[in-house]
């Protein structure tokens, strides 16, 4: 069940949702008359009225704008190695939920999956964002591991020699955090990574998939920073 729906176009005084956001209302019986909250995922939330619900439409009119665009800090911006959707999937829902600032997936030599079409991620995305009452949804790209940034950069893999905790004792305002597929970095990626002198972190002696490793992190950046506590409207 979203808590916010997604917005369709707004022109001043009244707006609209799409046939997907139609079929949404619909199955969460809301009527008309009833008010409601929508977003356009830029960091607006509109809260309105349900004027008419149509068949493939609904018409409505605001009756308050806010702006909800905040920034979390550090940002964090994470990369993953493409992986199966299920597991893909179950990363991305908790990685919106952790307030990550953009997620971007890279095709990795030991990917089983290879992935080119951002349409189901954004539509992921607007997904999550919508159930967990984020009205600025985080931006999604497709990169190649060659073209990701060293600089702020924590790679984590079983033979990494870094420390998590002593990275996230320095004052950042932003954090790239890698994850290789569900089956781990190549040998190439590992060299390209020791000789690009990337960060490698180790988690320690145990063994998480991959979407665990990430979540561990995740939460652990928002414990270290208290960052979900912290946050800053975005002007």
């Amino acid at each position: 069940m979203p808590n916010v729906f997604l917005l369709d176009s707004f022109n001043g005084e009244y707006a609209s949702l799409n046939e997907e956001e139609c079929a949404h209302l619909r199955s969460v019986r809301i009527k008309e008359n009833e008010v409601i909250n929508v977003t356009d995922g830029k960091g607006k939330l509109f809260e309105c009225t349900v004027i008419k619900i149509n068949k493939k439409t609904v018409d409505l009119k605001v009756i308050k704008v806010q702006n909800l665009h905040y920034s979390f800090l550090p940002e964090i911006n994470l990369f993953i190695g493409a992986s199966k959707w299920d597991r893909m999937q179950m990363l991305i829902e908790k990685a919106v939920e952790h307030r990550v600032t953009s997620i971007t997936v890279f095709n990795g030599e030991r990917s089983t999956f290879k992935y080119d079409d951002q349409k189901k991620f954004l539509k992921l995305i607007a997904e999550s964002s919508k159930q967990s009452f984020l009205c600025n949804f985080p931006n999604f790209y497709f990169t190649s591991i060659k073209d990701i940034p060293s600089k702020n950069t924590l790679v984590f893999d079983f033979q990494g020699t870094g420390s998590l905790k002593e990275e996230l004792k320095k004052n950042l305002n932003s954090i790239n955090i890698v994850f290789g597929p569900d089956i781990g970095f190549s040998q190439n990626e590992k060299k390209f990574f020791s000789e690009h002198s990337f960060y490698v972190v180790n988690l320690g002696n145990t063994v998480f998939r991959f979407e665990t490793a990430a979540i561990y992190v995740l939460s652990s950046i928002n414990y270290e920073y208290e960052r979900l506590l912290k946050n800053y409207p975005h002007e």
